[in-house]
């Protein structure tokens, strides 16, 4: 869903062309010592300046550890040091981080109108024994869903490089 590869019988993710607007070509230039906490703000605020209602940040593990250890010019960390429970929220935007997206790459998105799953078929499981599976004591087992994205607005779905020009 984040990422598909779109080709035929697979789904087009979000970050797929055409189905997300990268808006930090409009928030350049950053202003000086701006750090990607900066940046979530910055795109949050083109977001929200479009009506738009941010309701999740999606990044990499590795991009959310980066941001984790950021630090400030007497070295503490601005998100909580390694004792504290951090959060996993930005300027009010709580923050989901998972290997399916790419490393370097985020989404923040007003899903509600950017997207939808369409559910065409529930998941199934079938399980049977086909030829000689019986004699070999071998189980056939399909598991199938058949589901689309559709993107319902590009605007609402902010994404791509998660860096400073």
């Amino acid at each position: 869903i984040l990422v598909g590869a779109g080709t035929s019988g697979a789904l087009s993710g979000f970050l797929n062309t055409g189905n997300y607007t990268d808006y930090s070509s409009s928030i350049t230039p950053y202003a000086s010592g701006d750090t990607l906490i900066d940046f979530a703000a910055r795109i949050q605020a083109e977001l929200e300046s479009r009506n738009y209602t941010p309701e999740y940040l999606i990044l990499n593990p590795k991009d959310w550890t980066d941001l984790c250890l950021l630090k400030d010019s007497q070295k503490r960390y601005i998100l909580g040091g390694p004792g504290q429970n951090v959060e996993k929220t930005l300027w009010g935007v709580p923050v989901i981080t998972t290997g399916a997206m790419t490393s370097g790459k985020y989404i923040m998105a007003d899903f509600t109108l950017g997207g939808a799953i369409l559910d065409r078929q529930e998941l199934t499981v079938d399980i049977d024994r086909t030829q000689d599976d019986f004699i070999k004591n071998l189980l056939t087992i399909r598991v199938e869903r058949r589901l689309g994205l559709a993107v319902l607005d590009a605007g609402a779905i902010g994404g791509g490089d998660w860096e400073y020009q």
